[in-house]
């Protein structure tokens, strides 16, 4: 039975799969589908049907039916479902649950069942029937009962026209018109008999300015039509002259030219309406995201050629304000943007938001001029508008040329590249500006996006915090771990080198507060973190202007100083010399050179710079007593600073840069002034450097002397561990610095054990000094290592020092018999190890006593110097770095003076050997041994006094000349060999 059962699905199964793939028998992917198939057929089992679910499913879409009001629905439908399930045919049926099943298939195959075909046949029916009722009522004569007709005819032509117009015979559908307009006209006439005379003289008023207005304020869509032809009645044939233009072109045989005449009117409207929004229009195209006039359109009086050259002087100016809308478009995309990553600088919204300004203020004049040419009450041509908008033009042109160099694509570069290539640009451009007017637009567009630097300053300068939430300060952090103050360094933005790549002048103001804010960054966040910084006194950005303003206003002209001009045959320079204000003398004694020079060209050449038109003070005064907010006080500033230059060029450089210096200067130094004694009173800084120049490098004699002589002793016994050395260091410092000798450490590491001298033995010891946050900032890891260097090289040179001074002559006279005096030559060999110690002792005591007098004594000093007039974080951790360089560097560790200590540590380890040699006795010391040590010795000698002789010479290192002097050749005894080569 399963056999025949699956011999009767196998070909169903196929068929099936040609149906879905068309592929066919014998092919791989065919296989492949039928083995799958049969597979899943076989072998795959299906859990029963819950019925207890689909009962469930069932309730629910009755309460469904119930609740959208489809209570007879809902009661068939369960009727249906009991009725189903207990149908005798489920009774002795062989596959269990059965009906169940066929339910949840019926369940599952249902497709919104409230909004199925019944019900909406029920709906319908019940509709038609009242649909059968509503038939005999006529809702529209109901509904319109009372309503008057009014027929409207809205026409652009002039009365000549209109009149042409009713002269023309009419059709049927004319008739038709009148006659509605008639029936209308005689029912008008029924009411208004029932009215007063008054009411309809004054209806007909109302009508009367309603149909003006439309005349007047609705422009009909004459770009819709074609074969536009306006002819201008005029005496004077030159009126239409594109018309007989076209008909002399006709007559020399030219086809019928396809020329559009519009009245001057309509291009005048379609011009003011391009600036106000610049788009593709009847009379002007856009292409290539530039605009051009459209061909075969003129007006009257012009012909196409020249009327095209005319207006397309106009299109750079469309396709400027096209662009600037553009930069506004994108600025404002990225807030629509879901989940957009990149948004525009702030400094770049701050800068479209003067640009804004000025097109508003240009859009204002459009207005102006457009409502003057729809009035249509005196004549209105085209040179007209463009004479009037010459100055706007000149200034549109301005700020797009700026715009087009300073706008990069914020897109694309980091802001800080934009922002600072923006704030570059207009520097320069109010600098070099050559108009007075022009250095207005361009002194506010620059303050106005600098503001946003200037809050970024300030409240960095303020509250600690450097907050670039977009990312366009030229300072950033190199780490944002905030937990941990040693890692986080500021680094400034390529910034400079770009911009110099792109032939852009860097902001020099910036450069320089740049520089002042790295010295700052590190002091704002120490503060920040110990919660001391100062309360906020007054906003940078508004004690900036109001310094620009004030310092502006000393060289601007008053009412008292002006220039007049007259046009007389001689041009003559008349000068009103009546001076009431000291802040005009500048400009006093220019004028009166331009005087005496009596040159009416220089006079011409001056007027950008010393207008004859002068200010209003009574314009400047404001209302007293009056509460005003930041931003209205900002916006008065930017009038005053507007009003200085609108007659004249100011020193506008000079002044930006000396306020701003000064302002950043003062908040500086007001935000910083509580580090040092932060560090001197809370944190004993002085007491730090003290410690370490008292241990490190053994300033502290008396108690690094018992610290190294024990030292000495354990290395020598091999004794020597880090308890032990640090137990020794810890009750030496605690003679003296008892709250400060537990900070002391001393490592030693494994090598210790293979040292087979005491010099060995010094390497593998490390002193540590442990400090806390903040003063682990001036004492870094890296500074404790270099003191370290210094600290083994000094202990290396106190062990030749101790080692010499321990050797007694009568330690040489051993022998077995000393009743038995020494013959000759055991005495000359005494003389000669006496000899031997006492010029080893001389060179070492002579770095010793350079080292610790010379360098470490003088740079001591220096380090008390700069400590005392550093003003902030940066600058007490560049001082104590700067002091332990030189230490470094003085005490023979760099590279540069490798050969000079690798000759110390020679004769240091002539020392060493001497000390083994005088032990054994003179009498065991072999006559090559003592030779040896001797031209060894001498050898270093001569090498350490020809080097630093040439060194000093060149004034290559000037600070060995105190060791120079100490290794001079005459001093070396005479029967030391002389004769060496120094490479």
């Amino acid at each position: 039975m399963a056999g025949r059962a699956k011999e009767a699905i196998i070909p169903e199964v196929r068929n099936l799969i040609i149906q879905l793939t068309k592929f066919h028998e014998g092919e791989e992917n065919f296989d492949l589908c039928e083995r799958f198939l049969l597979s899943n057929l076989w072998h795959h089992r299906f859990l029963s049907v819950d019925s207890h679910a689909v009962r469930r499913s069932v309730d629910g879409l009755v309460t469904k039916f119930e609740v959208h009001g489809h209570l007879d629905i809902a009661r068939k439908l369960r009727e249906l479902v009991t009725t189903f399930l207990s149908h005798e045919v489920f009774c002795d049926h062989p596959q269990y649950d059965i009906q169940w099943s066929l339910l949840s298939l019926l369940l599952h195959l249902a497709n919104s069942p409230t909004s199925a075909t019944h019900l909406l046949q029920t709906t319908t029916t019940t509709a038609e029937v009242h649909d059968d009722e509503e038939e005999q009522f006529d809702w529209t004569s109901y509904l319109r009962e009372g309503d008057e007709k009014f027929v409207c005819v809205y026409d652009d032509s002039s009365s000549e026209e209109f009149s042409s117009d009713l002269d023309e015979p009419q059709d049927e559908g004319s008739e038709m018109l009148a006659a509605e307009i008639i029936n209308s006209v005689s029912s008008l006439n029924l009411e208004v008999q029932n009215t007063s005379k008054e009411y309809f003289i004054r209806n007909l008023k109302d009508i009367y300015s309603a149909e003006k207005w439309m005349e007047t304020s609705i422009m009909q869509p004459y770009w819709t039509s074609e074969g536009i032809y306006h002819n201008t009645s005029s005496r004077f044939p030159a009126a239409n002259l594109a018309k007989l233009w076209d008909e002399h072109l006709i007559k020399q045989g030219y086809d019928e030219p396809q020329t559009t005449i519009l009245s001057e009117y309509k291009v005048l409207r379609e011009i003011l309406w391009m600036f106000f929004t610049p788009s593709t229009s009847y009379l002007f195209t856009e292409e290539a995201k530039k605009f051009t006039v459209n061909p075969n359109i003129t007006i009257p009086s012009l012909t196409k050629g020249t009327f095209a050259s005319y207006v397309s002087r106009l299109c750079p100016y469309f396709t400027m304000l096209r662009e600037l809308q553009s930069f506004s478009e994108d600025l404002n995309c990225s807030r629509e943007i879901p989940n957009c990553t990149k948004f525009p600088p702030n400094t770049y919204i701050a800068y479209w938001t003067v640009v804004k300004e000025f097109l508003d203020d240009f859009n204002s004049l459009i207005i102006q001029i457009e409502t003057k040419v729809k009035k249509r009450d005196r004549t209105y041509t085209l040179l007209q508008l463009t004479n009037e908008l010459e100055p706007k033009l000149y200034e549109l042109r301005s700020v797009y040329c700026v715009h087009a160099r300073a706008v990069y694509d914020w897109k694309t570069s980091p802001n800080w590249l934009s922002a600072s290539c923006l704030l570059s640009v207009l520097y320069r451009e109010l600098v070099d500006s050559s108009t007075s007017r022009q250095a207005a637009i361009l002194l506010k567009l620059f303050l106005k996006s600098f503001e946003v630097y200037l809050d970024i300053i300030d409240a960095w300068l303020t509250h600690g915090q450097l907050q670039d939430c977009r990312e366009e300060f030229v300072i950033t952090r190199d780490s944002g771990e905030f937990h941990e103050p040693q890692d986080e360094e500021f680094v400034v933005h390529p910034y400079e080198t770009m911009l110099v790549s792109a032939g852009i002048q860097p902001l020099p103001v910036l450069q320089v507060i740049v520089g002042k804010l790295l010295h700052a960054g590190k002091s704002m966040d120490l503060l920040l973190r110990l919660d001391r910084l100062s309360v906020s006194r007054g906003c940078l950005c508004e004690e900036f202007i109001e310094h620009v303003e004030k310092d502006l206003s000393k060289f601007a002209l008053r009412e008292d100083s002006h220039l007049d001009t007259k046009e007389n045959a001689d041009k003559k320079i008349i000068y009103d010399s009546n001076r009431k204000n000291e802040r005009n003398d500048f400009f006093t004694e220019v004028k009166e050179h331009l005087v005496q020079a009596g040159d009416p060209f220089l006079v011409k050449a001056f007027e950008n710079y010393l207008p004859f038109k002068q200010k209003n003070q009574n314009d400047e005064q404001g209302d007293k007593g009056e509460i005003i907010s930041v931003s209205k006080k900002k916006e008065q500033l930017y009038t005053r600073l507007i009003q200085h230059l609108e007659h004249e060029i100011l020193p506008v450089k000079h002044v930006i840069e000396t306020n701003l210096l000064g302002l950043v200067e003062e908040k500086w130094k007001a935000a910083c002034s509580l580090i040092k004694p932060i560090f001197q009173r809370e944190f004993d800084l002085s007491i730090h450097f003290r410690i370490i120049r008292g241990i490190f490098l053994m300033e502290a004699g008396d108690l690094m002397h018992q610290f190294y002589t024990s030292l000495f002793e354990q290395l020598h016994m091999c004794e020597a561990t880090s308890f032990s050395l640090t137990n020794l260091l810890e009750s030496c410092v605690d003679q003296r610095y008892p709250e400060f000798s537990s900070r002391f450490f001393i490592s030693v590491d494994n090598n210790i054990r293979y040292a087979t001298s005491v010099q060995d033995a010094i390497n593998s010891i490390k002193l540590r000094y442990t400090v806390q946050w903040p003063v682990s900032l001036i004492l870094s890891e890296h500074n404790m290592e270099y003191y370290n260097t210094v600290f083994q090289f000094l202990l290396k040179i106190k062990w030749a020092i101790c080692s010499l001074q321990k050797l007694r002559f009568s330690d040489l006279e051993q022998r077995e018999n000393k009743s038995k005096p020494l013959n000759r030559r055991a005495r000359h060999r005494m003389h000669r190890l006496q000899c031997l110690r006492f010029w080893l002792l001389y060179s070492v005591n002579s770095v010793h006593s350079y080292l610790m007098g010379q360098v470490l004594h003088l740079l001591s000093l220096e380090l008390e110097h700069k400590i005392e007039q550093a003003q902030d974080l940066d600058a007490l951790m560049k001082a104590h770095s700067a002091y332990v360089q030189t230490v470094y560097t003085h005490c023979l560790q760099s590279d540069d003076c490798d050969v000079i200590k690798n000759s110390v540590l020679q004769m240091i380890w002539v020392a060493l050997r001497l000390c083994e040699v005088w032990e054994a006795g003179v009498v065991f010391v072999p006559e090559g041994r003592l030779k040896e040590l001797e031209e060894l010795y001498s050898k270093c000698y001569i090498f350490l006094a020809v080097v630093l002789s040439n060194w000093v010479e060149n004034d290559t290192t000037s600070h060995l000349s105190g060791l120079c002097a100490a290794f001079d050749m005459a001093r070396l005894p005479q029967h030391y060999p002389a004769a060496i080569t120094i490479n």
